[in-house]
């Protein structure tokens, strides 16, 4: 940001590039971390266990479900055809 900010052409462009900075490293949080937030509250069984006996008959790993939390959310909210047309999707963009 320091770079981007000593190397604009004027105050306006500085404030500006420093902003652009400061949501693209705001933007991960919204990418990586809330999905994880969000399947560990709405699959508090299955993500968010507590007990470690619990965790290991869920998903094999006695200290938490964490490597489940984001298929999970995918799976349970969005619809099965959604996710078909998604890869799909996927796939025809990959390919050309």
């Amino acid at each position: 940001m320091v770079q981007r900010a000593l190397a604009a052409k004027s105050l306006s462009h500085a404030q500006g590039g420093t902003l652009l900075a400061g949501y693209v490293k705001i933007l991960p949080v919204f990418i990586m971390v809330l999905p994880g937030m969000i399947s560990r509250v709405l699959f508090t069984d299955d993500v968010a266990c507590v007990k470690p006996e619990i965790c290991k008959k869920i998903c094999g790993n006695p200290v938490s479900c964490s490597n489940s939390a984001y298929p999970r959310l995918v799976l349970g909210i969005l619809p099965s055809g959604m996710c078909l047309k998604l890869l799909f999707v996927f796939f025809m963009d990959t390919f050309q």
